[in-house]
């Protein structure tokens, strides 16, 4: 495999393995929060299930009162009646009206007396409307499925019918309550914020009987089947299809009591959108990134063949000494040498006894002189510290590099490397400022410790190498 390849390889590794990381990270927290919105639907269900049961309860309770009302007074008085339905219709804001039946079906009382067309309520046939065909078939409290009121009203209602009955069992009417669902269920749901989701009441016919979906109308959405499936499972997820409109998903529960079903729901799409966005972004990210490898590692590339191509240029043309752009920069340029050095050894490799013989002889001079050096330095070192004066060598750094014994017993902390003038400094004094003391020929100091007098020397050296200046440090007698 050549460079450039381990290159590209190195490149798609370290950005595709984060990448790869990262979409599994983000397909987890995309079903988690889609699990999530699935259970807060289902509990927003059971929520709004909850608040219109309690409602329908209570208007139950209110048709009780007023049934109970009947059987104990009986229809002798019908204004009478009439007081007592308003106080019940008052309490209760979703109760669209309310009113009795005779054994006939004809309304003897009503709340209110005069409908919106300005006719009155009373004495009205109810023997052809629904509710009426209902209670004579169960003959017990019923709650009818969603109709369009008419005459008193025209919104979708809801009927509760209870028969009153006397001490004796003797039937004497019927007490009837219209409710307004949309006033019932918008109560029910006061509290709750759907956000994206939608409320929707089913009754057993699959009509809604409220709908917080602004396309909605009062139409068949679910199949008659599908609600009574509903009311047997005990909740169950279901599609709404709306024709032009997007389909919606949502749980659907049962309504107690009733043969209704409450659900939250979403639009379809959104799930399916939701998924596709995050594969799609994915993939786009990761041929960016591909795209990015290539230009990166292609750019790389041209460079370290540029640089090859000046070393080898360098190299033919014994070019000497090289600039700064002539370096190895790169493990290709590394091979490269190698088989040039591999080829000069194999030059030389003929004169090779010859070359030995150089090398000894060069070998034993060096040592020799290193030897020598070394003894001299030794006397060297010897005679300066058996100085009578204190000597000092500093470098251009003003760092001290040789004390003798002298200056050692002055300055305890003179060692290889410290700064002079810190040495001097806690040791003596004098009139002159310190900072002038190593730039002066002589300066007059005080040995702190004893009050001696000592004379400080500078001297130049020029072109020595490492040792810039030598201070003598000479007692005044």
């Amino acid at each position: 495999m050549s460079f450039r390849q381990y290159l590209y390889a190195i490149f798609f590794a370290c950005v595709s393995i984060p990448l790869l990381a990262l979409g599994i990270q983000q397909f987890f927290f995309a079903k988690e929060t889609l699990e999530n919105r699935e259970l807060v639907s289902k509990l927003s269900a059971e929520l709004v299930g909850r608040e219109i049961q309690s409602r329908l309860e209570i208007a139950r309770t209110v048709v009780e009162s007023a049934a109970n009302k009947l059987a104990a007074d009986g229809v002798k008085d019908p204004e009478l009646l009439n007081s007592y339905l308003k106080d019940l219709v008052v309490k209760v804001p979703y109760i669209l009206n309310i009113h009795y039946d005779n054994t006939k079906g004809r309304s003897i009382a009503f709340y209110p007396k005069i409908n919106k067309e300005g006719l009155s309520n009373i004495s009205v046939d109810h023997t052809t409307r629904d509710h009426w065909k209902k209670i004579q078939s169960f003959n017990t409290p019923v709650v009818s499925d969603v109709v369009k009121a008419v005459g008193a009203a025209d919104v979708p209602i809801v009927n509760v019918i209870i028969p009153a009955r006397n001490k004796k069992g003797k039937l004497v009417g019927y007490a009837v309550c219209a409710l307004n669902l949309n006033r019932l269920v918008d109560n029910a749901t006061s509290r709750i914020a759907p956000g994206e989701f939608s409320i929707w009441v089913f009754d057993s016919k699959g009509v809604p009987v409220f709908t917080t979906d602004l396309v909605a109308t009062l139409t068949p959405y679910l199949k008659p089947q599908e609600i009574s499936r509903v009311l047997k499972t005990g909740g169950e997820w279901v599609t709404i299809e709306r024709g032009n409109a997007a389909d919606l998903s949502g749980y659907l529960l049962p309504l107690p009591d009733q043969n209704w079903a409450v659900g939250i729901f979403r639009k379809v799409p959104d799930k399916e959108t939701e998924h596709g966005v995050l594969v799609w972004t994915n993939i786009l990210f990761f041929l960016l990134v591909c795209l990015l490898t290539l230009i990166v590692g292609s750019t790389v590339n041209q460079v370290l063949v540029s640089k090859f191509k000046k070393l080898m240029n360098s190299v033919f043309d014994s070019k000497y000494p090289w600039g700064k752009m002539d370096y190895i920069e790169s493990p290709e340029e590394f091979g490269h040498l190698q088989k040039l050095i591999n080829k000069l050894s194999n030059q030389v490799r003929p004169n090779k006894p010859e070359a030995n013989d150089i090398n000894f002889a060069v070998e034993r001079e060096f040592h020799r002189r290193i030897s020598d050096f070394s003894e001299r330095g030794v006397i060297l070192n010897k005679v300066f510290d058996d100085f009578l004066t204190g000597l000092v060598l500093v470098d251009k750094n003003g760092e001290i590099r040789f004390a003798n014994k002298i200056s050692r017993r002055l300055m305890p902390m003179a060692q290889p490397g410290s700064d002079f003038l810190c040495c001097l400094d806690q040791c003596f004094s004098s009139d002159v400022p310190p900072n002038e003391w190593l730039e002066r020929l002589r300066t007059q100091l005080t040995f702190i410790a004893t009050g001696e007098k000592y004379e400080l020397r500078m001297y130049s050296i020029k072109d020595s190498g490492v040792v810039d200046k030598v201070y003598v440090l000479v007692r005044e007698e």
